[in-house]
């Protein structure tokens, strides 16, 4: 009897690992694909690079981004002592990269990375992922050219406290 369950056993654990190792098996798609200057190969296709866009890859996605802002913070979870605020969105040190200054009114300034949107094929999505001193933000959105905007669904972990906004950027 024990040495059937063990078969048994066997053979399921083998049938299973093949299954695992022919599902796992897709040919890269990317494999011969040449993709042109500022482009890189992304599930058989060839995208711009982030921070550039465009039919040539040569237009910078952080251009639209450049500029001051009136900022409103609604707060789903937590408090806030500053729902409105003003700010200034700078070029950071890389090609895909925006500085965001005054960040939750504490004039501490965080870093933001550009990428390419699935939504619009442009560089308006945005994610932060930074820390600087008492202010920890992480959260991700999208930049609406059609009314000059940046919502950003974000935690804030502002001196010990936690709490989940969305942070409106709008153009001056």
């Amino acid at each position: 009897m024990k040495k059937n369950i063990l078969y048994t056993v066997s053979i399921v654990f083998l049938v299973v690992s093949i299954i695992g190792l022919t599902i796992s098996c897709e040919p890269d798609s990317c494999k011969d694909i040449a993709c042109g200057t500022n482009q890189v190969c992304y599930q058989g296709n060839c995208i711009c690079q982030n921070g550039l866009e465009g039919d040539n890859c040569s237009v910078s996605s952080v251009e639209r981004f450049i500029g001051a802002y009136d900022v409103n913070e609604y707060t789903y979870t937590g408090t806030t002592t500053s729902p409105f605020y003003t700010s200034e969105i700078m070029y950071g040190s890389r090609l895909d990269e925006v500085l965001l200054t005054n960040f939750a009114n504490t004039g501490i300034t965080l870093r933001a990375n550009i990428s390419t949107s699935t939504l619009t094929g442009k560089g308006t999505h945005i994610t932060i992922n930074d820390s600087n001193g008492a202010l920890e933000v992480s959260g991700e959105g999208e930049y609406n050219e059609n009314l000059n905007r940046i919502d950003i669904q974000c935690n804030i972990k502002q001196d010990f406290q936690n709490r989940t906004s969305q942070v409106t950027f709008i153009k001056l």
